[in-house]
């Protein structure tokens, strides 16, 4: 069985593939931009706030005047206008959006210019040598591993029971494999078991890479809306231009959505763990801590080392102070 890393460098990234992806991202970006983010906000200043939006600039600049007085008419002396730029208001979510347009459109496309198909082809294939490794414990034939395949993607739900006493993998884990398959059939399933490929991706691949990546984005987000919410504190940043401000909001957001995904789709903490005798168990679990809470723990099962596990010779040394 090839390792992950080696699996991984067998099915680099092209720059076909990186380009399609980029166009297609930019393309669903502008896509969104143009036909949904600008009217719905020009609903939402008209209907729902009373402005009167001035486009100078359809992307980059609108002028917002707000009556102070909303039983007159827009009178200069009594309105209050605003400068508002659309696109770099909007511009994190906008970004976001033509991400997932392009891993959507990408996932469709050939293998050769599809980078999200053939990310989500090796992980199907590397989840399938990882059932195949479990059963046999070596590396597997090209032949079992086709026969492996045809069995979970073949099983009713009853069969799909039998397999998981059979492969002792859990049953959400057989499931979400066998819908994979089914997406990398082709046909309809292409579209129908798109999302189960996409979960089975960010569980296996993902959230084990990119956690601590998205983690960290998020206070750097934050760091960015402390610093622009303090320089709008201070006036640097007047009222009349909110845009900067809207900017570092909807940054923070975007990145909290990410995170909050990431934790959806990451694998239980507890799935897959074999089981352990009372010592084997205690000496297994300690690892490096990973948070607050696992540090108690952590510093809890070493002291339960400690008094469990006497230090050796001590009975002799007792026994030659006695004499």
């Amino acid at each position: 069985m090839d390792t992950l890393s080696t699996y991984r460098r067998l099915h680099r990234t092209t720059l076909a593939q990186g380009a399609v992806f980029a166009l297609l991202a930019l393309i669903g970006a502008v896509a969104f931009f143009e036909l949904i983010a600008l009217p719905l906000l020009d609903v939402v200043f008209r209907d729902w706030l009373g402005a009167e939006v001035r486009r100078v600039n359809r992307w980059f600049e609108w002028m917002l005047v707000v009556a102070g007085n909303g039983e007159q008419l827009y009178r200069e002396t009594e309105a209050k206008v605003y400068l508002f730029n659309p696109m770099l208001s909007l511009l994190p979510i906008v970004a976001a959006v033509g991400f997932l347009i392009a891993m959507i459109a990408s996932a469709l496309l050939p293998r050769r210019l599809g980078l999200v198909r053939k990310n989500l082809e090796r992980e199907i294939a590397q989840a399938l040598h990882r059932v195949a490794h479990r059963i046999a414990g070596d590396a597997s034939s090209s032949d079992e591993l086709a026969v492996l395949r045809a069995r979970i993607e073949s099983a009713t739900a009853e069969q799909l029971y039998a397999l998981e006493d059979e492969f002792g993998i859990a049953h959400d884990e057989l499931l979400l494999l066998q819908r994979a398959l089914q997406w990398s059939r082709g046909g309809i399933g292409r579209l129908l078991y798109l999302g189960a490929a996409l979960r089975l991706y960010m569980r296996n691949h993902f959230t084990v890479e990119y956690e601590q990546a998205v983690l960290g984005s998020i206070y750097v987000g934050a760091a960015v809306l402390i610093i622009i919410i303090g320089l709008r504190g201070l006036q640097f940043i007047p009222k009349e231009r909110p845009s900067l401000v809207l900017f570092a909001i909807a940054l923070e957001f975007v990145l909290l959505i990410a995170y909050a995904a990431t934790l959806m789709f990451s694998r239980p903490e507890e799935s897959d763990r074999p089981p352990t005798t009372e010592l084997g168990g205690l000496m297994g679990a300690i690892g490096t801590p990973s948070g607050p809470l696992a540090s108690v723990e952590y510093a809890e099962k070493l002291l339960r080392m400690f008094i469990a596990l006497p230090p050796p010779g001590r009975d002799r040394s007792s026994h030659e102070q006695s004499r």
